[in-house]
This record gives structure tokens, sequence and C-alpha cells, in this order.
């Protein structure tokens, strides 16, 4: 690049994330925990990155934010990856930032977002953003009282591949609801595993999921999964390899039934089995 031209650079490691094979050296280090051997390997290979930036001059100026799409539950409700359920363990994802104009040293526990970082990105760099589903994050950085967020996820993986029921969620600070064939919610400020389901009573949903239920069903509406206008891509047959070898590509279609589909809780079982016989392959 022009060196006095400003640069947005989005760099993507791949590497914590099953199958997990960190380099032998850094393996070493970690016997038995093979994914903190790929966090740690991720860790020294962005401290390359902000090396490199400081030996350019540029990491003064330069704002740095890093977050992750995705955790894994590894083992947390039977799970041992990610995909088929929206529990803290997989949704729940480091954020940081630093770089001019960003207090050093804070730690924020508010709910945010993905969808928070570009409209926060934007307004660090002092430029004006178009309507998003966002908001900045920066008066939370400076420790100014800003308006709770409610936090949306969705995952769509057991309906496209399996077709079970696809699960919707929406998190607070203080409680959690999964739209479910069978609901859950969760007080999260005592219950961080969400190992204990409040929602025993279909009929009568705990008081404080009432709002959640409303806006996810809100979210549902618009969607265009819901409404149908979501349209299976046109692939070529290389970009078609690259997304399969990822695990990014389903068939797409959709089969009518006469019975409910099965929540995603009962068959958890059968999606283990199912990675057991691809690593097998």
């Amino acid at each position: 690049k022009e060196r006095e031209k400003p640069f947005f650079l989005w760099l993507h490691f791949f590497d914590p994330h099953a199958d997990y094979e960190a380099p032998a050296e850094i393996a070493d280090r970690f016997p038995g925990e093979r994914y903190l051997a790929e966090v740690a390997f991720m860790d020294r290979e962005l401290g390359r990155v902000l090396k490199a930036l400081e030996e350019k001059g540029l990491r003064k100026n330069t704002i740095v934010a890093v977050t992750g799409d995705h955790g894994e539950s590894l083992g947390d409700h039977g799970e041992r990856s990610h995909g088929i359920f929206v529990y803290d363990s997989t949704v729940r994802v480091p954020l940081l930032f630093t770089g001019r104009g960003i207090p050093a040293g804070r730690r924020v526990d508010s709910v945010v977002r993905s969808a928070d970082i570009a409209p926060t990105l934007l307004e660090l760099a002092r430029m004006r953003s178009e309507p998003v589903d966002g908001s900045s994050l920066l008066a939370l950085m400076r420790g100014e009282t800003d308006a709770p967020r409610t936090a949306y996820s969705e995952v769509f993986a057991p309906r496209l591949n399996f077709g079970w029921s696809e699960l919707r969620a929406m998190r607070t600070a203080n409680g959690k609801y999964i739209d479910a064939p069978r609901p859950e919610y969760y007080d999260v400020r005592s219950d961080s595993a969400e190992a204990r389901n409040l929602f025993t009573n279909p009929s009568a949903p705990p008081e404080g999921a009432r709002p959640l239920i409303a806006a996810v069903r809100s979210a549902a509406r618009v969607d265009p999964f819901t409404t149908g206008k979501s349209q299976e891509a046109k692939l070529d047959p290389e970009t078609r390899r690259k997304l399969a070898a990822l695990g990014y590509i389903t068939t797409g279609a959709e089969t009518k039934r006469t019975r409910p589909r099965p929540d995603p809780k009962d068959r958890i079982v059968y999606w283990e089995q199912f990675q057991e016989a691809q690593a097998a392959i």
C-alpha cells in the first residue's frame, strides 16, 4: 500500500477449529489440550502481526479489533464442537479493541454483539456510517452508560443438514431464552453454565422470558428463511469444493413434514456419532 494512505485489513485465523492440529512445538506445551494449543498458536501468529505494525511505524495509529465467530462446546451439553446449539459455550466469544481513542485496560461486562463491531470501528475512524444492525461501543469503552443490548443468535445447521429444528435465542445480561421445540430459559447471572432450564411449563413461561420470546418471534417473522426469500446459491465447482472442505455447504433442500421437527437436544448423540464417522473417514 502507499505508506500515507489508510488501510483496512481483515485477517482470519482458522486454526482454533476442528480438527485441532497445532504445530508440534506448541502442541507439546499443551499435552492433551489440543484446542488450547491451537489458541496459543493463533495468539503467537497475531503477535507477529502486531510486531510487524510496530516495525513499520503503524501501530500507534492502527485500530485493532480481535474477536471470534464462535467458540467450541468441548463437551458442554453433549456437543463436542459447535454448530448444533446456541448455548454460551459457543456464542459467547472474546472481543478486544486497542488503538488510538480506546482506553487501555478497561473491561466491559455488558452484553455486546458482533454486529456492533463495524459501527464501532467506523466511529473510531471518524467515518460516517449508514444505518446498520449494530451500534457503536465507544461509550461503553469510555465507561459511560449506554442502553442495554439484547443479543440475537441462531443456528440452522440442524435443519438444513438433518431435518431437525433450527434454534433461535435472545440474551440479555440477566437471562437467555432459546426458542426450541422444548423451550429453554436460563438465569445467566446465577447459572452461567445454562444447566437449569427455568422454562418448565410451556403454558406459563417465566416472567423474564416473555420479552425475549416476543423478540425472537419478531425476528423470525421477517427472517428471509421464514418468509421464503432465501435462495440456494449458484456456485462454480471450485468454490463449492472449497466451501465443502470448510463444512460450509448444505443441499439447501427442504422437505415438507407432517410432524414437528425433532429438538436438537434429543438428537445430539447422533451428531456426535456422525462426527466420529467423519473423523474415521
